[in-house]
């Protein structure tokens, strides 16, 4: 009894460390700029709360009430507060030797802030071209034409509503939300394989395998073809910065259609994001001069010219396109 009770003391004292821990952690999140080196302490204490609570949820102990505190750190983390994180680090000892000292997993994503925030700048930037530089004039000189004959239903508004909030959860980590939000849209259309694509990937990064295994299930079945099918889901996983995945499935697309400039793009986005320089530049150069449509033509030259740029010089030494053989 008197070692039962020992024990029981001695757990109440450990999760009230992990209760101060997150507590500390609430505190320093308006406080963060002009921190300097003791940003680093955030990242370490962030790691002994994970590995804190990671003990305690195997000795199945109730900690629903810290959970939701630490998902709140954490989506503030990386919406608000990410930018002046990743400044106070990177004005101390750097992001890369800070990686270095603790070898983290990637899961720790919060030792990695620095390359989570480029890839959601760089997203956000590729969405603009995409939606806004080469769009506008098309949009501008139809939009008469679509308020009189193609306005979009009530259902297909609040979808489409549903669709960019979801998005704007996933861009700042909560994909609590985004779920939601994305289930939100499925009870409106189903059988939208963009949806049900987006909500296989959101539920595999939150470990409901199952329901990942149905909606992927569902979005194959209203896909138009298994090109659209794997394409879109590459398209997902490199906006969710899952390389692996979206290298494994932007392959496949090639592979079922060679000839697909679209799919050719995406390899090279890839590429840039894998920080492949070289092979990224190749493949956005014979994108700009393969494609038959005009508005992929535009975006890739902007891209190769964007990239041509902003790749480090080192590395890249004087560039003379070669086009890639891939699809030929």
């Amino acid at each position: 009894m008197a070692r039962a009770r020992d024990l029981r003391a001695r757990t109440r004292t450990h999760i009230d460390d992990l209760r101060d821990n997150l507590t500390e952690l609430e505190r320093s999140l308006p406080t963060i700029e002009g921190m300097g080196e003791k940003a680093l302490g955030l990242l370490h204490r962030l790691d002994t709360v994970y590995y804190d609570m990671s003990r305690f949820q195997e000795e199945e102990i109730d900690l629903r009430a810290e959970q939701a505190r630490l998902e709140s750190v954490h989506t503030r983390l990386r919406s608000d507060r990410a930018s002046v994180l990743v400044k106070e680090v990177a004005s101390t000892v750097g992001w890369e030797a800070a990686r270095a000292s603790v070898a983290p997993e990637d899961h720790r994503w919060w030792w990695y802030l620095d390359e989570e925030l480029t890839r959601r700048r760089r997203s956000k930037l590729r969405s603009w071209l995409l939606r806004g530089g080469i769009m506008a004039v098309i949009v501008a000189s139809l939009a008469v034409a679509y308020q009189l004959f193609l306005a979009p239903s009530p259902e297909t508004e609040q979808k489409v509503s549903l669709m960019q909030r979801a998005e704007q959860y996933q861009a700042t980590g909560d994909l609590t939300q985004a779920i939601a939000s994305y289930e939100e849209a499925a009870g409106i259309d189903p059988k939208d394989p963009e949806i049900q694509l987006w909500l296989g990937v959101l539920y595999g990064q939150v470990g409901q395998r199952q329901a990942s295994i149905e909606a992927f299930r569902s979005a194959r079945q209203s896909s138009p073809s298994i090109f659209d099918y794997f394409f879109l889901r590459s398209r997902i996983y490199l906006q969710m910065g899952l390389l692996d995945k979206a290298a494994r499935d932007t392959m496949t697309a090639l592979e079922i259609d060679p000839h697909s400039k679209q799919a050719l793009f995406l390899l090279a986005d890839l590429l840039e994001q894998q920080q492949n320089y070289r092979e990224a530049l190749d493949t956005f150069y014979r994108v700009s001069l393969e494609a038959e449509d005009p508005a992929l033509q535009v975006l890739a030259r902007i891209r190769y010219g964007m990239l041509l740029q902003s790749a480090p010089s080192m590395e890249m030494g004087a560039i003379t396109p070669t086009a890639p053989v891939i699809g030929q």
